[in-house]
């Protein structure tokens, strides 16, 4: 951990976009374009080897957030609560930094049900509000009926979405929560439509021209966030969450154009049909067991069984459309923050959730244990001279989104905190040779008790709710997947199969690397277990601040830490029923429905 703040850093840009897989950045992808993320690249370093901690969107951005993996923070799937016991980067730089950030889209933090009335509007929805910051989409009108009249874009839509927006309850995506229908329709369709085509062989363009998608607006919402703070004369911490190129895979004009489908690469990582990929494994089996979702254009997640390879080109040409009006929109912001003449003094980081299968092992979306459900981008701009040798340098020690909060507190406070599993990055940002003591693999994981595959292996082979998880380790040259419920484990061969195809776990070559492996993923779980208390002894007190027994290391951030615990214990008092019992919400007994969001 570095003993001080980052010098002459006084703002924070955090920018995610969700579903971005790791491989499509232009610099190192045969097909995809991203010109302004390779000059943020060229800028600051970029990490090769970073992975997501889980799937999907709810408990990668738990990890994201706190610095926990998900079998600490327990956000186990979207709409599971997180715990008020945890902090976050955004409630620390409010609380300790005096910074107030605010959060321009979505964080999928569902409340603490402990925390609210059982009557509270809150618990009607996941789209939550990540503590500590303000966000400032909740309220907004894009997507509206009104919003979408006053674009002059009203009329590119057809009666369904016209009737949605006749209801008073309909809520409309408005970069924050909401239905996502006016975002499905292609132009000219007048309603839902797969795989709409122009006469020339492209993906049809949305019904929304380029200036109204909610990339532009939230970027535009952006750039005018930094213009006000610099007019106030105010530090500022601005997280831009982006939706694309998440589903609905479906892009405005011009960028629908921009990558012909027959011109488009087929995934590599897939055994010859979906029936093979179904052999490897349970699990896999139960993926497959599924049918194809349609519409295509919204079903983000599951088998594509029997799904042509022109249309999945499709698929793969709207999502490369969707990554590169992103870059565009970065673009924008970067050059705005330049104009502003904040780019000496603000700390930029680009990064995403997870990401997308797409079309890998005869899936698209985020689930299981293949690498492109968890391998994402990570850029990162240190704009102080300490930095200077670092850019345009590539890192390929394995870093996690969970060292993203340890990073942000260590350059905005100059400390971190007791709670976090992850490590600081910014060593690298200063030398970005190997980090003595770095982690030797990537770990991440995954719970399908709500998915349809916890269902079906429930059935099959008589797991329990708690059993339907697994676990990766992976190495440079392995990859260990260990699943509960008396399940086998998998392990590939990276460099023979860096596919993922053949499982090796029950071959006799490969069983002491398979113990090795076992006995390294149980020692990382003994090491982060929960160790927000155990930096203390009670027995000695000072100014009502518990005094640590250990090295200076953890000392100056875990005392806050403590008094934030305090703080909240008592806060949650008035949350108390009369009769001392803690409101609670309704919890879903049907595992299965997955139907709350396709975030």
């Amino acid at each position: 951990m570095s003993s001080s703040k980052g010098e002459n850093i006084k703002n924070l840009l955090f920018i995610v976009a969700d579903q971005f897989r790791g491989d499509c950045l232009g610099h190192s992808h045969p097909t995809v374009k991203t010109p302004h993320l390779d000059r943020l690249v060229s800028e600051g370093v970029c990490f090769r080897r970073h992975y997501s901690q889980a799937v999907c969107c709810a408990p990668a951005r738990a990890s994201m957030h706190t610095g926990l993996y998900m079998s600490n923070h327990r956000v186990v799937d979207n709409g599971v609560p997180l715990s008020r016991e945890w902090s976050n980067w955004a409630a620390e730089l409010s609380r300790v930094g005096g910074v107030q950030p605010t959060v321009l889209g979505y964080s999928d933090t569902a409340v603490d049900p402990r925390n609210v009335d059982i009557s509270d509007p809150s618990l009607n929805s996941y789209a939550g509000f990540l503590s500590g910051a303000n966000n400032a989409s909740v309220d907004s009108k894009m997507g509206s009926r009104e919003w979408l009249h006053e674009q002059g874009i009203l009329g590119n839509y057809g009666d369904e979405l016209r009737s949605k927006l006749d209801n008073a309850k309909f809520e409309s995506w408005n970069g924050h929560h909401g239905d996502m229908a006016w975002l499905r329709e292609p132009k000219g369709a007048g309603c839902v439509k797969d795989l709409a085509m122009t006469s020339d062989g492209f993906p049809a363009p949305a019904a929304y021209p380029a200036h109204c998608s909610d990339t532009f607006v939230l970027t535009s919402e952006a750039i005018d966030f930094m213009r006000q703070k610099q007019a106030d004369g105010q530090a500022w911490a601005l997280h831009l969450s982006l939706l694309k190129p998440h589903s609905p895979f479906l892009a405005p004009e011009p960028y629908n154009k921009m990558y012909k489908p027959s011109d488009v690469d087929l995934p590599s990582s897939r055994a010859r049909d979906p029936s093979m990929e179904a052999t490897v494994h349970p699990f896999l089996a139960a993926v497959h067991s599924q049918e194809c979702g349609f519409p295509l254009v919204e079903q983000d997640t599951g088998s594509i069984a029997g799904l042509d390879d022109s249309s999945l080109q499709g698929l793969r040409a709207s999502y490369y459309a969707l990554i590169s009006e992103v870059d565009d929109n970065i673009g924008r912001l970067l050059r705005a923050l330049e104009d502003l003449g904040e780019c000496d003094n603000t700390l930029v980081i680009f990064t995403s959730d997870h990401g997308d299968l797409l079309g890998e092992h005869w899936c698209r979306g985020k689930l299981g244990f293949h690498q492109g459900s968890f391998h994402i981008p990570l850029i990162i701009k240190d704009p102080r001279s300490e930095a200077s040798n670092s850019r345009g340098s590539f890192v390929d020690a394995f870093t996690e989104n969970v060292d993203l909060v340890p990073t942000i507190l260590d350059y905005m406070l100059g400390a971190e905190h007791p709670q976090c599993d992850g490590m600081s990055l910014r060593p690298f940002m200063e030398q970005p040779q190997a980090v003595h003591g770095w982690r030797s693999a990537a770990h991440y994981e995954f719970d399908f008790r709500y998915w349809p595959e916890g269902k079906k292996l429930r059935k099959d082979h008589g797991l329990k709710v708690d059993d339907c998880c697994l676990t990766v380790l992976q190495t440079s040259t392995r990859k260990l997947v260990v699943f509960a419920g008396g399940l086998a484990p998998l392990l590939f061969d990276l460099e023979a199969d860096p596919g993922e195809l053949k499982n090796v776990a029950t071959d006799p070559k490969f069983a002491r690397d398979l113990m090795d492996l076992m006995h390294e993923m149980l020692s990382w779980k003994m090491r982060h277990h929960n160790n927000t208390l155990v930096h203390y002894k009670v027995g000695q007190q000072t100014e009502n601040k518990v005094e640590s027994y250990l090295d200076n290391e953890c000392r100056a951030g875990s005392k806050s830490w403590i008094l934030a615990l305090q703080d909240d214990r008592s806060d949650s008092s008035k949350h108390l029923q009369q009769d001392g019992s803690e409101a609670s919400a309704t919890c879903s007994t049907d595992l299965s429905d997955r139907s709350d969001s396709p975030i």
